[in-house]
């Protein structure tokens, strides 16, 4: 057993998103479109499993979650690469099709598991020899995306494609709970629901907020979600000043969550007088910058490049 200082080091640094995600399928099941235990039967006769792609438009709505929980399920042998990262023809020639034509260790076909496949773009080469592979070899792939127009049609056809949505309001409400009960956090209704509207539909974004509040205030309430709120308002206030190296720097040092600082600085936006033309030009920088979170762009860098961007439009 750690000593207690080392033991409180260890917990402030363990992520919660890591830490509590849904490991079984039960829990899943109670959303809609995983109803009448479809990933029961996917599971239930492996060799006859297809390829699957499992698509939400938005991100932490749980896509990695249930492809990991499928290969656990199967204890299959299992590639996983994030195609964002590891996308280029290289790796499709090389490390995927090696892992695939080998034998696996027990009667269950191999997984390659692709997540955020969107992020290798339609790119012939890669999503090409990609498709090339899904055909000749009895291992499965599974493919994870945000923006499934970025997946080419022959891979779409040769998959059975998973529209995930998020649970409704009460049920992450729900889960939410228990993970501050877990952690033995002190909390109100009133704030998880807070978080719940700011954060929807992002779970990944909702456990992170409910970390950052308690790790900075000890208790998430009302009034420790409106001090945050407030220091997000006013970093708005240093980029429309042009005081850009400052605010950097306030996020480096409280570790802000960039994601939802974007979403915050876009509310404030939508509040301010710009002409039609000028926000338009806005929304558009605002969506190129949540793109390039979503795939796993250095947030530090986005977020720096979407301010200095975002100043020049104001002015």
């Amino acid at each position: 057993k750690l000593p207690s200082y080392q033991q409180g080091i260890r917990n402030a640094f363990r992520n919660w998103g890591t830490q509590r995600k849904v490991k079984h399928i039960s829990i899943l099941g109670r959303r809609k479109e995983i109803n009448n235990n479809v990933i029961e039967k996917l599971c239930s006769n492996p060799q006859a499993m297809p390829h699957l792609l499992l698509h939400s438009s938005s991100p932490g709505t749980g896509k990695t979650t249930v492809a990991k929980i499928i290969i656990k399920k199967l204890q299959a042998d299992s590639l996983i690469l994030n195609a964002s990262d590891d996308r280029s023809i290289e790796v499709i020639r090389e490390k995927i099709k090696k892992f695939i034509q080998c034998q696996p260790s027990n009667n269950v076909p191999r997984i390659v598991f692709l997540d955020e496949a969107d992020g290798m773009g339609k790119t012939k080469d890669s999503q090409e020899a990609l498709r090339g592979m899904m055909e000749p070899y009895p291992a499965k792939f599974i493919l994870t995306c945000n923006n499934i127009d970025r997946i080419i049609e022959p891979i779409q056809s040769r998959c059975v494609v998973i529209n995930l949505t998020t649970p409704n309001k009460e049920l992450i409400k729900k889960r939410l709970q228990y993970i501050c009960i877990q952690e033995k956090v002190n909390y109100s209704d009133d704030a998880i629901s807070k978080i719940i509207d700011n954060e929807y539909p992002s779970i990944r974004n909702m456990i992170n907020e409910l970390q950052m509040l308690q790790l900075k205030y000890g208790v998430i309430s009302l009034e420790n979600i409106q001090k945050a709120e407030e220091i997000f308002k006013s970093m708005y206030v240093n980029v429309k000043d042009g005081k850009l190296n400052e605010t950097r720097q306030l996020w480096i040092d409280k570790g802000y969550d960039l994601r939802q600082l974007l979403k915050t600085f876009f509310e404030l936006i939508l509040q301010e007088s710009f002409t039609p033309d000028k926000l338009k030009l806005i929304i558009n920088l605002t969506t190129e910058a949540e793109y390039r979170m979503a795939v796993h762009a250095d947030q530090d860098i986005t977020m720096f490049w979407y301010c200095f961007r975002l100043r020049e439009l104001m002015r």
